[in-house]
């Protein structure tokens, strides 16, 4: 039995593209490149030029992560020298999506998510990142979005218990009630295509229509085993007298009225995260300094 054919021929039945689109597929050398060739093979309306296409468990061109720094100047140089509309980037095993305007610009998660849900049934689910973003942005009624903590077992749990249609992680991933609650990067694609085809903005046009806000992340990795009561008690300390709001609804959030900083330990990784949203990056990369003291309070 073809897998990839009955996968390809599911997703087909999604696409309503309205116009024609030129895009660049960088598949990060995983699984999901095989797949977009069935799935576009034969529609005339989207041309593609693939990057990475053939699987490789070594991923010999820049990893598996999109993420990482560096791994998506290659798409970005391609979609500016092919004038491209747009670019795409899925990690290597095909449950992340990470776009790139015609101008060869990273479209942050909060963009991408903010012009699929345009278009998607209320209401969305959204990691505590993503959902700190559209607070301070107003662009979507706080009423309709509803804040999970990170991760795939999460995430689902919210959906199914809110009944939400779509969810979004600032790392990439998307749901879909039509996909079962599961995340599929080729889904989260076909999404963006379908509204992008159906606006006559470029995708540059309605990145830079979206009020300017600036995030950023920054990891430290631990020897040993952490203390989260005594990470969280120092913490507190520190940040109470300044933030006007502190919530712990995935680690601890600090919500200083016209930025914001959440710290969290990671799911799987011995990392504690620190990532601010602000207005602009000298006020996201000042409380990432300050927060780089946290050894000390310890």
């Amino acid at each position: 039995m073809d897998y990839f054919k009955i996968y390809a021929d599911f997703l087909k039945k999604f696409l309503k593209v309205q116009r024609p689109l030129f895009a660049v597929l960088d598949a990060f050398n995983g699984v999901a490149g095989v797949v977009a060739k069935g799935v576009f093979a034969d529609y005339p309306l989207v041309q593609l030029t693939y990057l990475n296409d053939l699987p490789d468990g070594n991923f010999p061109a820049h990893g598996p992560n999109p993420l990482l720094a560096g791994a998506l100047k290659e798409l970005c140089q391609k979609v500016v020298k092919q004038k491209a509309d747009l670019g795409v980037a899925f990690d290597a095993d095909g449950d992340r999506a990470l776009f790139v305007d015609n101008l060869g610009r990273l479209v942050p998660a909060y963009g991408s998510a903010y012009l699929i849900f345009r278009n998607r049934r209320l209401p969305f689910v959204v990691d505590e990142l993503l959902f700190k973003v559209f607070q301070h942005l107003g662009l979507i009624d706080l009423k309709n979005i509803i804040p999970s903590r990170v991760g795939y077992a999460f995430i689902r749990t919210a959906m199914r218990q809110s009944n939400a249609s779509s969810t979004a992680e600032y790392s990439g991933h998307y749901c879909f009630e039509e996909t079962f609650q599961a995340d599929s990067a080729l889904f989260t694609f076909i999404q963006v295509l379908n509204n992008l085809s159906a606006q006559r903005q470029t995708l540059a046009e309605f990145y830079d229509s979206l009020p300017a806000f600036a995030v950023d992340m920054e990891n430290f990795k631990f020897k040993a085993a952490t203390d989260w009561l005594a990470i969280r008690k120092k913490f507190v300390g520190h940040f109470r007298g300044k933030a006007k709001e502190v919530a712990e609804r995935d680690g601890l959030t600090f919500d200083f009225g016209d930025s914001w900083l959440n710290i969290r330990l990671s799911n799987n990784e011995p990392l504690l995260r620190f990532t601010a949203g602000a207005k602009t990056f000298s006020v996201v990369a000042e409380l990432l300094k300050e927060s780089r003291g946290f050894p000390q309070w310890i």
